[in-house]
Protein backbone atom coordinates (compact mmCIF):
# COMPACT_ATOMS: atom_id res chain seq x y z
CA UNK A 1 0.00 0.00 0.00
CA UNK A 2 2.78 2.33 0.99
CA UNK A 3 4.27 2.24 -2.96
CA UNK A 4 1.01 3.20 -4.02
CA UNK A 5 0.20 6.00 -1.72
CA UNK A 6 4.04 7.17 -3.16
CA UNK A 7 3.37 7.42 -6.94
CA UNK A 8 3.41 10.89 -7.53
CA UNK A 9 0.04 10.83 -9.90
CA UNK A 10 -1.54 9.42 -6.42
CA UNK A 11 0.00 12.44 -4.87
CA UNK A 12 -1.32 14.88 -7.12
CA UNK A 13 -4.26 13.51 -7.77
CA UNK A 14 -5.13 13.23 -3.37
CA UNK A 15 -3.61 17.17 -3.45
CA UNK A 16 -6.16 18.31 -6.62
CA UNK A 17 -8.54 16.58 -4.75
CA UNK A 18 -8.21 19.01 -1.76
CA UNK A 19 -8.25 22.32 -3.75
CA UNK A 20 -4.60 22.18 -5.02
CA UNK A 21 -4.27 24.14 -7.92
CA UNK A 22 -1.08 23.35 -8.25
CA UNK A 23 2.48 21.16 -7.23
CA UNK A 24 5.79 21.96 -5.41
CA UNK A 25 7.85 19.02 -5.05
CA UNK A 26 10.66 19.46 -2.40
CA UNK A 27 14.19 17.67 -2.54
CA UNK A 28 15.36 15.86 -0.10
CA UNK A 29 18.70 14.51 1.31
CA UNK A 30 18.00 11.13 0.69
CA UNK A 31 16.29 12.18 -3.04
CA UNK A 32 19.06 13.83 -3.95
CA UNK A 33 21.58 10.94 -2.87
CA UNK A 34 19.74 8.53 -5.33
CA UNK A 35 18.35 11.22 -8.13
CA UNK A 36 20.10 14.40 -7.46
CA UNK A 37 18.42 17.76 -8.21
CA UNK A 38 20.64 18.32 -11.30
CA UNK A 39 19.71 15.06 -12.73
CA UNK A 40 16.15 15.67 -12.29
CA UNK A 41 16.45 19.54 -13.93
CA UNK A 42 18.14 17.33 -17.22
CA UNK A 43 15.44 14.87 -17.39
CA UNK A 44 13.01 17.94 -17.42
CA UNK A 45 13.71 18.15 -20.98
CA UNK A 46 12.87 14.55 -21.67
CA UNK A 47 9.73 14.59 -23.47
CA UNK A 48 6.11 13.17 -21.99
CA UNK A 49 4.23 11.09 -23.64
CA UNK A 50 0.38 10.48 -23.34
CA UNK A 51 -2.33 8.57 -25.08
CA UNK A 52 -5.55 10.01 -25.47
CA UNK A 53 -9.05 8.58 -25.04
CA UNK A 54 -11.65 9.12 -27.62
CA UNK A 55 -12.81 12.46 -26.38
CA UNK A 56 -8.93 13.41 -26.72
CA UNK A 57 -8.16 13.79 -23.17
CA UNK A 58 -4.46 13.08 -22.48
CA UNK A 59 -4.48 9.96 -19.93
CA UNK A 60 -3.23 10.80 -15.97
CA UNK A 61 -4.33 14.30 -16.90
CA UNK A 62 -5.67 16.53 -13.35
CA UNK A 63 -7.07 19.78 -15.23
CA UNK A 64 -7.54 21.39 -11.27
CA UNK A 65 -3.77 21.80 -11.78
CA UNK A 66 -2.54 24.25 -13.77
CA UNK A 67 1.16 24.00 -12.66
CA UNK A 68 3.78 22.26 -11.36
CA UNK A 69 7.61 22.82 -9.74
CA UNK A 70 10.51 20.99 -8.12
CA UNK A 71 12.66 22.79 -6.16
CA UNK A 72 16.49 22.03 -4.81
CA UNK A 73 17.45 22.09 -1.35
CA UNK A 74 18.57 25.10 -1.77
CA UNK A 75 15.40 26.79 -2.49
CA UNK A 76 13.14 24.76 -0.72
CA UNK A 77 15.67 25.98 2.34
CA UNK A 78 14.49 29.38 1.07
CA UNK A 79 10.95 28.10 1.04
CA UNK A 80 10.61 27.61 4.67
CA UNK A 81 12.72 30.64 5.79
CA UNK A 82 10.83 32.78 7.67
CA UNK A 83 7.98 29.67 8.52
CA UNK A 84 7.23 28.11 11.66
CA UNK A 85 9.36 25.13 10.51
CA UNK A 86 12.79 24.17 8.99
CA UNK A 87 12.87 21.65 5.92
CA UNK A 88 14.75 19.03 8.34
CA UNK A 89 12.01 19.26 10.77
CA UNK A 90 9.07 18.05 8.09
CA UNK A 91 11.36 15.69 6.60
CA UNK A 92 12.00 14.20 9.76
CA UNK A 93 8.67 14.10 10.98
CA UNK A 94 7.39 12.79 7.08
CA UNK A 95 9.73 10.02 7.56
CA UNK A 96 8.18 8.91 11.26
CA UNK A 97 4.92 9.20 9.59
CA UNK A 98 3.48 12.62 11.06
CA UNK A 99 3.05 14.94 7.77
CA UNK A 100 2.59 18.47 8.90
CA UNK A 101 0.80 20.63 7.19
CA UNK A 102 1.07 25.05 7.74
CA UNK A 103 0.75 28.28 6.15
CA UNK A 104 4.30 29.49 4.95
CA UNK A 105 4.83 33.19 4.37
CA UNK A 106 5.11 33.45 0.27
CA UNK A 107 3.02 33.43 -2.67
CA UNK A 108 4.25 30.90 -5.62
CA UNK A 109 3.93 31.91 -8.86
CA UNK A 110 4.70 28.99 -11.47
CA UNK A 111 4.85 29.68 -15.21
CA UNK A 112 4.96 26.24 -17.47
CA UNK A 113 5.59 26.02 -20.82
CA UNK A 114 3.99 23.33 -22.64
CA UNK A 115 4.52 22.10 -26.39
CA UNK A 116 2.14 19.73 -27.52
CA UNK A 117 3.06 17.41 -30.73
CA UNK A 118 0.77 14.66 -31.94
CA UNK A 119 2.61 11.48 -32.87
CA UNK A 120 1.52 8.36 -34.05
CA UNK A 121 2.43 4.66 -33.60
CA UNK A 122 3.94 3.40 -36.69
CA UNK A 123 1.89 0.82 -38.65
CA UNK A 124 2.11 -2.97 -38.13
CA UNK A 125 3.46 -3.86 -41.26
CA UNK A 126 6.59 -6.07 -41.19
CA UNK A 127 9.16 -3.11 -42.31
CA UNK A 128 8.45 -1.14 -39.51
CA UNK A 129 7.93 -4.23 -37.16
CA UNK A 130 11.67 -4.89 -37.81
CA UNK A 131 13.15 -0.92 -37.97
CA UNK A 132 11.60 -0.75 -34.45
CA UNK A 133 13.35 -4.05 -33.08
CA UNK A 134 16.98 -2.80 -34.06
Amino acid sequence: MKAHYSSTLVKQANAAAHGAVGVISLDSPTLERVYPFSQQSRDLAIPQFRWLDKEGTPNNYLPQLKGTAILSMTATAKLFAGGPHTPDEVLCRSKNGQPMSFALPVTAKIHNVTKLDDVKSPTSSPSSKAAILR
